[in-house]
């Protein structure tokens, strides 16, 4: 049987662990950790109904009312994943912004520090729609499939949209 030091206990006493106790061991920690992630519904980025799915804006509205122009002039959204990153787009009437996104069971954040956008320098009022959406973005987003349409909200805003 192979023998391997583990760490020493206060009295500095060798303490010695068979290898496969260790191997129970990590067993056990990676039956706990598929488990933890399964109960909590995370998941990787290539396993999320999004990834591959492209959105339409069709309304919305936020703590001042309705926005009539989501459904005139709407977003697109697109998740993507590269390298097990998930990563969304979103085409505003104005730029583009892309950005990493984490994607749970019913949660979206958006790592705002590294969104990028285009640089077309649009007017108003499409440039006010921009600020709009990027500040939205800005928030995490609770997400809602149902079939083809998709719910975005933050306790003040929502935006739905469908599937193309």
């Amino acid at each position: 049987m192979f023998w391997h030091r583990t760490g020493q206990t206060p009295a500095s006493a060798k303490v010695l662990v068979s290898a496969s106790a260790l191997s129970a061991a990590t067993l056990t920690l990676t039956l706990t950790l598929t488990l933890t992630l399964a109960l909590t519904g995370c998941s990787s980025a290539s396993q999320s109904p999004l990834i591959g799915a492209t959105f339409t804006s069709v309304s919305g509205h936020d703590d001042t009312g309705d926005l009539a122009w989501l459904g005139t002039e709407p977003l697109y959204v697109s998740f993507t994943n590269q390298n097990n990153q998930a990563t969304i787009g979103v085409k505003t009437p104005c730029n583009t912004l892309t950005a990493p996104v984490q994607i749970n069971s019913t949660l979206l954040t958006i790592d705002a520090r590294q969104m990028t956008a285009t640089q077309m320098g649009c007017s108003s009022p499409e440039s006010e729609y921009e600020a709009w959406t990027t500040a939205f973005l800005e928030t995490p987003l609770t997400y809602k499939l149902n079939g083809r349409e998709l719910t975005l909200s933050n306790p003040t805003d929502e935006v739905i949209l469908h599937e193309n």
